[in-house]
């Protein structure tokens, strides 16, 4: 994918995400004469009201195609603390969201939108919580419905519906079996942590997770199955994925209050 401006090569990547309309090049892809950068995103010249229609990507003109932003996770942030209120709510997500990067990272897969999927895929839970399991109205379909009204990926999309099994899609990317895998099992990890003396995930281990998915009294609305069943769809031994999880979280302690008490 290349973007140009008056027949200069402006950016170059094969690694373009388009979100919101907008293409994304990564930041070592960008000429750097050509923009300079802000805490939150990257303005570039051609944007600028002289040459704004004059750019192109792949030879098709698009006032949009210059528009980067620093992250696909820092739009998914934004977008997390807009629809949600609960703090709760946001830190299991931020959990999720740590456990998709990392799990990107040993795959060698794109960490930033591994990590926007987990930010996103709670998005709409706090308004429609969907209890009834409709696979067609309330969470996950009113959110997937309004990220794809605002030009986000169908890969996105079909990763957050496939974290439901109601919603009738079926996983099949490594991307959409992951998100299963570690959705249960990160909210699963951040209770055991909050009942130890410290309530510090430094506390926790494979061990003491098996323990407490024993406890049926424990974090009883945690389903245990979907923990086994996200690790066989993964191929991976159940001990293996607690364990990463507990890495990812580990990496966000703060964030998560996970840091301990004492």
């Amino acid at each position: 994918m290349k973007a140009t401006w008056n027949g200069a090569t402006l950016a170059e990547s094969d690694d373009t995400v388009v979100v919101e309309r907008n293409h994304y090049f990564p930041p070592d892809s960008i000429h750097r004469a050509y923009f300079s950068e802000s805490d939150t995103h990257t303005t570039c010249p051609w944007k600028g009201e002289a040459s704004y229609y004059n750019v192109t990507v792949n030879g098709t003109t698009n006032e949009d195609a210059a528009w980067y932003m620093t992250t696909l996770a820092s739009r998914a942030l934004t977008i997390l603390h807009e629809w949600v209120q609960s703090q709760s709510l946001r830190k299991h997500c931020y959990a999720v969201a740590d456990s998709m990067k990392h799990f990107a990272h040993l795959r060698g897969a794109v960490a930033d939108l591994w990590e926007a999927v987990g930010l996103l895929h709670d998005m709409d839970y706090e308004r429609y919580p969907n209890q009834e399991h409709s696979p067609s109205e309330g969470h996950p379909s009113v959110g997937v419905a309004w990220l794809r009204e605002n030009g986000w990926s169908e890969e996105v999309c079909r990763a957050i519906l496939s974290h439901a099994d109601y919603s009738g899609v079926a996983r099949e990317t490594p991307l959409e079996k992951t998100l299963y895998a570690v959705d249960e099992l990160s909210g699963f990890v951040i209770a055991v942590a909050r009942v130890r003396p410290s309530k510090s995930i430094n506390e926790v281990d494979i061990a003491s997770v098996k323990k407490k998915m024993k406890d049926k009294a424990f974090a009883r609305a945690v389903n245990r199955e979907d923990i086994v069943r996200g690790a066989t769809e993964l191929e991976m031994p159940l001990d293996n994925v607690i364990a990463e999880v507990i890495t990812a979280l580990k990496s966000d302690a703060e964030r998560l209050g996970l840091a301990g008490a004492l």
